[in-house]
């Protein structure tokens, strides 16, 4: 049993493990990180691999309810770029093994709005107002607002969180823009609700793809990266099979075929022969050096920091109820 979010995966790559081994995966999916841990508390031998992103893995290796991760096992694992392993949230890939990476970047409809500035700051643009979708995410906004002001994001200080504070507050209050999952996002900006939104890259090619009129930027500031990972459940049923499921992901070809279907970053070296052409040269998914510079994996927070940021995501998000319902009921243009 895999449990990840929707669509996350290439169809032809679940078919082609099962051809090549006969086991069966089952697709089970989740719309938040607090849900796939309490799915896990409570049930956890139901599952035998799941994928989410490094922060919140995090904290289900703190809770013990991962199993670690047999490397003897894991003949592929050399594909894996070295810059993706050993990650502050999982030294030495104990438990964890990434799948696909990239940005959380500003997405807008190009058929609605022009000129935009690529910028964090074109979030808080007024004439935007009631337009504007943010990812439901404390990390995400937080960030946003971190790299808006020029924060230095390896060094989060008090400072910082009131500043991102007073900055969110300001844009609920005047913006009152629509806090949504990822999916939501996607469905918004699909159907013109969203002008401008917080967006995952990955997401943003995705809908050009289908013909949504839609642009998108790294802003000039930089922006989060985020890794999703493989891990297994500590009471899955199966971990023979789901290593064997993990070592075929991570095949060039595998590797290659996921991140053709999802339009998004792979870690997976050996995969770049097999990439489209477009998907190759398309910066926002691959950007250049002097932009990745600028562009960070957000950190595990102390515990100072970890209550900063929820008194301060608190406060965005008790706010923003009145604007989120007043939002939801204004009609498509």
């Amino acid at each position: 049993m895999l449990l990840t979010w929707e669509d996350y995966m290439a169809e032809e790559v679940l078919r082609g493990f099962q051809e090549a081994t006969g086991i069966e995966v089952i697709y089970e999916t989740f719309e938040t990180g607090e849900e796939l841990e309490a799915r896990l508390q409570s049930d956890g031998g139901r599952y035998d691999l799941v994928i989410l992103d490094g922060l919140r893995m995090a904290s289900l290796i703190e809770l013990q309810l991962l199993r670690e991760l047999d490397h003897d096992a894991l003949s592929n694992r050399g594909n894996i770029e070295s810059r993706f392993l050993d990650l502050h949230f999982d030294p030495g890939n104990r438990f964890t093994f990434p799948y696909t990476w990239g940005s959380t970047l500003v997405a807008y409809r190009s058929d609605k709005l022009d000129n935009v500035k690529e910028s964090w700051s074109s979030l808080w643009d007024e004439s935007y107002q009631d337009r504007v979708y943010l990812l439901d995410d404390p990390v995400d906004c937080l960030y946003s607002a971190f790299y808006k002001r020029g924060a230095d994001v390896s060094s989060l200080s008090p400072q910082t969180f009131e500043d991102a504070r007073v900055d969110l507050l300001d844009l609920v209050d005047k913006i009152r823009p629509v806090f949504s999952s990822d999916e939501g996002v996607r469905d918004a900006l699909r159907s013109g609700d969203a002008w401008i939104a917080q967006c995952y890259s990955g997401d943003a090619a995705m809908l050009a793809s289908e013909g949504v009129p839609l642009s998108w930027f790294i802003p000039e500031e930089g922006a989060p990266l985020w890794v999703d990972n493989f891990a297994i459940p500590r009471d899955s049923k199966q971990p023979e099979a789901a290593h064997r499921f993990i070592n075929f992901l991570l095949t060039a070809e595998a590797a290659a075929a996921n991140s053709n279907y999802l339009w998004c970053a792979t870690p997976n070296e050996a995969a770049v022969p097999f990439f489209d052409e477009e998907l190759k040269a398309d910066q926002t998914i691959y950007p250049p050096q002097n932009i990745l510079a600028l562009c960070k994996f957000p950190r595990s927070l102390t515990l100072e920091q970890e209550k900063l940021a929820n008194e301060t995501w608190r406060h965005v998000r008790t706010a923003s109820k009145a604007g989120f319902a007043a939002v939801k009921t204004i009609a498509s243009p």
